[in-house]
C-alpha cells in the first residue's frame, strides 16, 4: 500500500470518519449515505458484488487499490485485515484519497 494512502486512511479512522468492513459499509449505505469505497486487491467476490447495485444508483464510488491486501488495509486500520472501507464522499479526506489513487503516486506530486 502506497505510503501516503496508509497515512491517509489511518487519520480518517482516528477522525472517526472511516467505515470499516462489508457490515458497516452496507448500514452506512442503506442509511442513504454517500461513500468512497476502498477495496483490496484480494476481495472476496461477495463484497465487490455487494456494491454493484449502490454504485449503478450513485450512492457510492468503488476505488479498487490494486496493491494494497486485506492485510495491509488491515494494517491501516489498526486491525489484523480489512477488506473493504468507505469514507464519506464530501470528506476532506475522502478528496485527498481521490486524488491520490488517480494519480497513481504521492499527493505532493
Amino acid at each position: 500500500m502506497n505510503r501516503d494512502l496508509h497515512d491517509i486512511v489511518g487519520l480518517a479512522q482516528r477522525a472517526g470518519a472511516l467505515r470499516i468492513g462489508q457490515k458497516n459499509i452496507r448500514e452506512a449505505l442503506k442509511n442513504g449515505e454517500r461513500l468512497l469505497v476502498l477495496l483490496t486487491s484480494d476481495r472476496s467476490r461477495n463484497v465487490e458484488a455487494m456494491l454493484r447495485g449502490y454504485e449503478s444508483r450513485g450512492q457510492c464510488r468503488v476505488v479498487v487499490m490494486p496493491e494494497c491486501t486485506r492485510y495491509e488495509l488491515g494494517h491501516s486500520v489498526s486491525r489484523r485485515e480489512a477488506q473493504i472501507a468507505g469514507i464519506p464522499a464530501e470528506h476532506g479526506l475522502s478528496k485527498k484519497i481521490q486524488a491520490l489513487t488517480a494519480k497513481g503516486g504521492n499527493l505532493d506530486e
